[in-house]
């Protein structure tokens, strides 16, 4: 579980500040917006796709290796952010993040 919450918190803290103006790396934008959109989204811009890419950058960092459980953390990573991100759309807070379906 505290696999899935801290993969889960890094990717929207990732989304969150590099989109949102004025946060700490927003500066990158312009020069990440110079790359193509299928590598946007799963870098920075669509949380969902984040989950599955950074499930496995964290899978390989934390030395949890590539096992069948990796496919429920992913999964579970992937709904834990599609949760966040309907609760910040719920509350209309984030008005730069974005939704690319």
């Amino acid at each position: 579980m505290e696999f899935v919450i801290l993969t889960s918190l890094f990717c929207v803290s990732v989304n969150i500040m590099i989109t949102r103006g004025g946060m700490i790396f927003s500066w990158t934008l312009p020069y990440l917006n110079k790359l193509p959109y299928f590598i946007q989204k799963p870098l920075f811009r669509c949380l969902n796709c984040m989950g599955g890419i950074y499930t496995l950058f964290h899978a390989v960092i934390a030395s949890e290796g590539l096992e069948w459980r990796l496919l429920i953390y992913m999964g579970a990573v992937i709904g834990l952010n599609e949760l966040i991100d309907m609760g910040y759309r719920l509350v209309g807070g984030v008005e730069n993040l974005e939704r690319f379906d």
